[in-house]
């Protein structure tokens, strides 16, 4: 399946959140929102999940970024975040270094968003 394909996908199935909580991986349905925000200079939109904590940040057609993907997820006092895809390098790792900066509340904030959002 290509990038583009499983990107598609990803608004309408499931995300695979890589070792959760438990260290188990964790199956994610990811459909509330969107919400645009820039990261790194990127333009994405922002979904929440069915776990009521963590967000997916897709990276739009037309960024630097795109296409790109980053699980955001709250585990305990940090922030756990996964990202893939094969957008530009250099915009990708801009967008992992904003998102690595969020705490917990952050994430927070942004479900919030998108649940008055969608």
């Amino acid at each position: 399946m290509s990038l583009i394909l499983s990107l598609a996908l990803l608004l309408n199935s499931s995300v695979v959140l890589p070792g959760g909580e438990n260290g188990a991986d964790t199956e994610l349905n990811c459909i509330t929102g969107p919400v645009d925000r820039e990261y790194g200079g990127s333009a994405f939109a922002i979904y929440s999940c069915d776990d009521g904590k963590s967000v997916v940040a897709v990276a739009k057609r037309g960024s630097a970024a795109y296409p790109f993907y980053f699980i955001v997820s709250p585990v305990g006092g940090e922030v756990r975040l996964y990202g893939e895809g094969d957008g530009d390098g250099d915009a990708s790792r801009a967008a992992f270094a904003d998102l690595n900066e969020f705490v917990p509340a952050d994430v927070a904030d942004l479900v919030e968003a998108t649940k008055a959002h969608g």
